[in-house]
């Protein structure tokens, strides 16, 4: 935990201390800070545990030090969360290609129906071809990606 963290833990007891009235403890909480920031050359009044085993951690370190842990887990969720909408934007954005491909395809089917010769017909079903198996390639890979 950081100096802040510690910080954060003093501040709620304080508000404790506040809430449930005990005016006289939080004076004397608050002189102790005063006088542990003046005889000591440091700015900060809270103590900093050793973590090297010699003391005990007090109780109330260990539980916010275990909101840490979950702070951990949400980040990494987040991080989850952020990867799927990434892969969710390229799946999209490849069904929205496809779609504008089936339009052209269709409005030149129409063409065609009409009597309209359409000039290098074979080139434009090719490209149609080749356009619709690169981004057939993508949803497939991202398939297997999920599937994994």
């Amino acid at each position: 935990m950081s100096d802040i963290e510690y910080q954060k833990i003093n501040e709620y007891i304080k508000e404790y201390l506040k809430y449930n009235k005990y005016n006289s403890t939080l004076e004397c909480l608050e002189a102790e800070e005063r006088m542990f920031k003046v005889t000591s050359k440091t700015k900060s009044a809270i103590k900093i545990p050793d973590k090297s085993g010699t003391e005990e951690i007090p109780k109330m370190y260990q539980v916010f030090d275990g909101e840490a842990g979950s702070s951990q887990r949400e980040k990494s969720h987040q991080t989850d969360v952020r990867s799927l909408q990434n892969k969710l934007s390229g799946i999209l954005q490849s069904a929205r290609q496809i779609f504008s491909i089936t339009i052209n395809c269709i409005q030149h089917l129409d063409q065609l129906k009409d009597g309209n010769i359409v000039d290098n017909l074979n080139d434009t079903v090719d490209n149609y071809k080749i356009q619709l198996g690169k981004y057939h390639k993508i949803l497939l890979l991202d398939l297997k990606q999920n599937e994994n």
